[in-house]
């Protein structure tokens, strides 16, 4: 008997998207073989089966499979759709039935899963660090912080009053009076 098809512990109930070859689809023999019905509840299935753990499986139970292919408790319904409707599963040695396109779809997932928690450890650690870093060069004593402050808020008050009375000293005068322009 084949070996599973996908890892045991392969879990990708947190993926709302199962990626689909429309071509392939389009092109595939179960098009061509099914009925309407058929390619519903085949449809159906390897939505479930994305959901399993492991992903890519289905149990090998009819009243489990009839829910999952869409016919609730209609189990006459569902056998007679069942082949048709399991078509390119492959029943494994763990017991449950496995789709090999399905599988290699929900291992290219589950690397990009891998991958992605990678990428997000690796910044929240770089993020991190240089929180760290800045904090460490913010650890200047509250003294020479105030001190600072007081010293340029003087020089900064001290600037702007010198300039307005400056600026009325000469509006006095009628210094920064200017001519009306004329034009050419």
């Amino acid at each position: 008997m084949t070996a599973p098809l996908t890892p045991p512990d392969l879990d990708l109930r947190d993926f709302p998207y199962m990626p689909l070859d429309v071509v392939r689809l389009r092109d595939s023999e179960l098009a061509v073989i099914s009925s309407g019905e058929e390619f519903r509840a085949a449809v159906l299935l390897w939505c479930a089966a994305w959901h399993q753990v492991p992903a890519a499986s289905l149990p090998d139970d009819d009243r489990l499979l009839a829910s999952l292919a869409g016919f609730g408790r209609d189990i006459k319904a569902w056998e007679a759709v069942r082949d048709t409707a399991l078509h390119g599963f492959v029943k494994c040695s763990d017991g449950r039935f496995y789709h090999p396109v399905i599988a290699g779809k929900a291992i290219e997932a589950a690397a990009k899963k891998k991958s992605q928690r990678q990428r997000t450890a690796a910044a929240t650690v770089a993020a991190a660090n240089r929180r760290n870093n800045d904090d460490r060069h913010n650890n200047v004593p509250a003294s020479v912080t105030d001190s600072v402050t007081e010293t340029i808020t003087e020089c900064a008050h001290q600037s702007v009053t010198d300039s307005v009375t400056e600026t009325k000293g000469r509006e006095r005068k009628g210094i920064d009076r200017k001519p009306p322009v004329v034009p050419p």
